[in-house]
């Protein structure tokens, strides 16, 4: 297939996404592509790039899309260089970690997580055509797995684009590894058309960065960063080892645009109440100020956010950063309080600064040079004014603020559940709570990502959020979808009632409500057929009076009423007389404080089909419940209420639609309702709607023994997991699902891997853990779901957690063989040598080609007996390889000779590095 008809059916793939309410328009992607992450825009026409995981979308200025381009998996190895031909390669998943257009180039640069993040340009017009940037110089390694920010900017002397980045190292070779600061400058090798750009220092000197040997306990992860008139600044967290202990810091780094020896480099501790973790930020023009809002969250261990801790928005003005720097020069220049260069970046000693003139510090080359880099040790003084807002369990992982009217100003945040929260800084922060918390994920799972666009000519702001993106417009009252929330709103836009939407006051053409809602009519059901006499109506919506009792007034059509026989507030059931059409027109007036009101005139299809059932899947499950059980039909979604009944015992309904009805047994007890059952027994399948029961079939469910969990095979794995997990128990075969969950204690995350049944026992593959833990030997607490229900395994093992040890994977270097003959026995015996290989492994989870059975693990090697292999299983070839698998791990070692004497490995078998790139 020509790779013209693969991006044409991916793009069958990507679709815009109706939303529950049309104000906004979104983009999804298949979710094997999220994240999507970076956005950036052309601002000759409005087309909008956005990067997520192996793919880059283009969109033009509607927010329809016009292109995509896959980018991955690719084979990647971190330890190995892009241009390294030979090498244990991986197929690897590529996230684009830079998305930038650059005017100058009118390209769009693209720099993804393989290759050690090498970057790409991609034409603006068509983003499948490409040019590569050179792979032999590792100045071009831009992207990185821990985060990349990159900062055009200019300076007087300036034609051109000149670009602070910033790299967070994310454990490469050293030999990969760029200084994490750098001013940089894109050239154009014109004598290599095939690797045509490359990045360079803007001088040679211009460039900062942790010592080598620190960096293993200095991680630095940057955050965001944008520039000013003279300065560019940096925000970053930082875990950075201290004489009392590793310090997890949030810092704002300071540089001089036009430094050529980052001499200029000055930071200081970013705060905010007690919060100590960046976790987005955004530089804010707003009443003619500048201000930058930061998001933070708490963590004593990790420069990563805990959904269980609490999270601050804070706003530093421009002014008061410009003091936090002024202070730093001051308190270095008096020996207190700052050290010279920052500790971090030396890998010998610090001392104290040396007093100079600060006037005019950016041309000074006298005071840079004199103090090569200057580190606030202390927290800046903390200004309780500066919170924003503050909400325990969560983490704010986007902010934005814009100005609504002369005198408000709202700030934007999302959360890592998918939620978009609106605060209007007009309130006091005693008062202060947010006015809108909108669900923009639709499924609070998928997180708001710090990236975002904002257009203030067009008044939408484009969020990323898993595999879909949403422009969504910053003056619109449409957010609230009943009239009760739009009337109770505070919101700055001054929102009302528009006939059927909440919109602005010279937005409305119809009668705009501000004071109180008139009645709201949202949908209307019938029960019986119009063409069989009195028709039975259900309507539902909003203000159907000041109470419950209220008189209400039906009119179907013009002048027939419809007899009210129930009503709340949110509902009426009445009878109206037969009609000859299937459609009514039905208006509502009720006394709405003390004024009559009358809702507007809405049609409704008045459509009656009768519900039947065919067939039901799964008729048995455990006497705990928790069985899923669907049950097939047509016109299943009729009526007014549905139940399932099992016997006397009501299910769980999970889904209804046309066609299907998903529902979960309840747990069965000797005895129910004064009815004595027995739970190993059948009952009948009861479907009632409207409580007419319209099951003509004879289904029945059988309530089965509850499954039991007698032992767990391992309580260990690996990083790449793929290891078998074998639980042992009975009557597993009388339940649907199973799964292994493991859950992070850092951060609450669940990851869980699918068990399949075996030979009544349940097989469990350990998941990749790779992406989510960085630390060897964690403890992941640990435990069985059945059903959906963790009380089989609580059942088992009590309710203190059981855990589950991550090791590193497994490495293996080389191999030999022993051969021993005393007269009376001969032993052969293959050693393969390597690394971390007793704390987890099993003999049986190790696989080795040639059919090799392992004998014994320990720590530096694995025992093997030739001694039974059959010689048909060696060749003469010298290509041969050795294999050996461990879960998600295969390793390959080459063999200068396989030979094949008497059913063993005879020579000295010498071995080749991984790096062989044999697949």
């Amino acid at each position: 297939m020509s790779s013209r008809w693969c991006v044409l059916l991916l793009t069958l793939l990507l679709v815009l996404i109706p939303t529950l309410n049309a104000f906004y328009k979104t983009v999804s992607v298949p979710l094997k592509y999220a994240p999507l992450r970076r956005i950036s825009v052309k601002p000759a026409n409005g087309d909008i790039y956005i990067g997520g995981k192996n793919i880059v979308l283009r969109l033009d200025s509607n927010f329809d899309l016009l292109q995509n381009k896959t980018i991955g998996p690719q084979p990647d190895n971190k330890m190995c260089a892009p241009n390294q031909l030979v090498c244990d390669y991986k197929m690897t998943d590529n996230y684009v970690e830079v998305l930038e257009f650059i005017p100058r180039r009118r390209m769009v640069l693209v720099c993804g997580s393989v290759h050690q993040g090498l970057c790409t340009f991609l034409n603006s017009y068509h983003i499948d055509i490409e040019e590569k940037f050179y792979k032999d110089s590792f100045q071009n390694y831009i992207g990185s797995e821990k985060g990349t920010i990159l900062i055009p900017f200019k300076t007087e002397d300036q034609s051109d684009d000149h670009y602070f980045i910033g790299r967070s190292w994310d454990g490469r070779r050293m030999e990969h590894t760029f200084p994490e600061f750098s001013f940089m400058e894109i050239y154009n090798r014109t004598n290599d058309p095939l690797q045509q750009w490359e990045f360079q220092n803007t001088t040679m000197y211009s460039s900062a960065g942790l010592c080598h040997h620190k960096r293993l306990n200095s991680a630095t992860r940057f955050i965001f960063g944008f520039s000013t008139n003279e300065f560019i600044f940096s925000i970053y967290n930082q875990a950075r080892t201290a004489s009392n202990g590793t310090l997890f810091q949030t810092k704002i780094s300071r540089i001089c645009k036009n430094d050529k020896y980052m001499d200029s480099f000055n930071e200081v501790i970013l705060e905010c109440n007690q919060h100590n973790i960046a976790t987005a930020a955004y530089y804010a023009t707003t009443n003619e100020t500048y201000v930058l809002y930061v998001a933070f969250s708490k963590s004593l261990n990790s420069t990563e956010a805990l959904p269980n801790n609490s999270a601050a928005v804070c706003q530093f003005p421009q002014q008061d950063i410009d003091r936090m720097f002024n202070n730093l020069l001051k308190f270095c220049y008096i020996n207190a309080d700052a050290i010279t260069p920052p500790d971090w970046s030396t890998c010998g000693e610090t001392k104290a600064c040396t007093k100079t003139n600060s006037q005019n510090y950016c041309s000074n080359r006298k005071a840079q040079k004199a103090n090569p880099g200057i580190q606030r040790l202390t927290k800046p003084h903390y200004e309780p004014s500066g919170i924003v807002y503050q909400e325990s369990h969560t983490i704010f992982t986007s902010i934005f603020a814009h100005q609504v009217n002369p005198r408000a100003i709202v700030v934007w945040i999302g959360t890592f559940d998918g939620y978009i929260l609106k605060v209007n800084m007009e309130q006091q922060f005693r008062d202060r709570k947010p006015y809108v918390k909108y669900d923009l994920s639709q499924n609070r799972s998928q997180r708001i990502e710090p990236h975002h666009l904002s257009d203030h000519d067009t008044k939408h702001i484009v969020f990323l959020h898993g595999n879909k993106a949403s422009t969504f417009p910053l003056f619109s009252c449409q957010v609230y979808t009943t009239c009760g929330t739009c009337l109770k709103t505070i919101d700055p836009l001054g929102c009302g009632w528009c006939n059927n939407s909440c919109s602005r006051k010279d937005e409305c053409q119809f009668v705009w409500h501000d004071d109180s809602c008139p009645p709201l009519v949202y949908r209307v059901y019938s029960a019986s057929s119009p063409m069989e006499g009195s028709t039975r109506l259900r309507i539902e919506g909003e203000s159907f009076g000041d109470y419950p009792w209220s008189k209400v007034n039906v009119t179907i059509g013009e002048k027939n009423a419809c007899n009210v026989m129930n009503k709340t507030r949110t509902s009426i059931e009445c009878l109206t007389i037969a009609h000859d059409t299937r459609t009514v027109l039905v208006t509502v007036k009720a006394t709405i404080g003390g004024v009559l009101k009358s809702s507007a005139v809405r049609e409704f299809p008045i459509l009656v089909t009768r519900p039947y059932l065919s067939y039901t899947y799964s008729l048995f499950g455990s006497r705990r419940g928790n069985t899923v059980l669907t049950l097939e039909g047509n016109n299943l979604d009729t009526g007014f209420s549905t139940k399932v009944l099992i016997s006397d015992i009501s299910c769980v309904i999970t889904s209804k639609n046309q066609t299907h009805i998903e529902f979960k047994t309840r747990a069965c007890w000797e005895i129910i309702q004064g009815k004595n059952m027995t739970c190993n027994e059948c009952f009948p399948i009861t479907v009632k709607i409207n409580d007419d029961v319209i099951t003509s079939s004879n289904d029945t469910f059988c309530y089965t023994n509850d499954p039991q969990i007698i032992s767990v095979s391992r309580n260990t794995t690996i990083m790449s997991g793929g290891l078998k997990l074998v639980v042992r128990g009975t009557h597993f075969g009388n339940a649907n699902s199973y799964s292994l969950n493991l859950r992070s204690m850092e951060t609450s995350e669940t990851i869980y891997t699918i068990c399949e049944l075996f030979n009544e026992n349940l097989i469990c593959p350990t998941p990749d853990l790779s992406k989510n833990i960085r630390r060897w030997e964690t403890k992941l607490e640990m435990w069985i779901m059945i059903d959906d229900d963790d009380y089989y395994w609580k059942k088992w093992a009590g309710d203190a957690p059981h855990y589950m040890t991550v090791y590193p994977d497994p490495v293996f270097e080389s191999f030999n063989t022993i051969l021993r003959n005393d007269g009376s026995k001969v032993e052969n015996h293959l050693l393969v040598y390597g690394q971390e290989l007793n704390k987890v492994l099993q003999p049986q989870d190790i696989s080795i080609n040639f059919n090799i059975p392992v004998q014994a693990v320990s720590p530096t090697y694995l025992r093997c007996d030739l001694t039974e292999i059959d010689p048909k299983h060696y060749a003469d070839d010298k290509k041969d390889v050795l294999t050996i698998k461990v879960g998600n791990v295969k390793a390959i070692l080459g063999i200068k000779e396989l030979k094949q004497h008497k059913g063993i490995l005879r020579e000295h078998l010498h071995s080749f590095p991984n790096e062989l790139g044999i697949n």
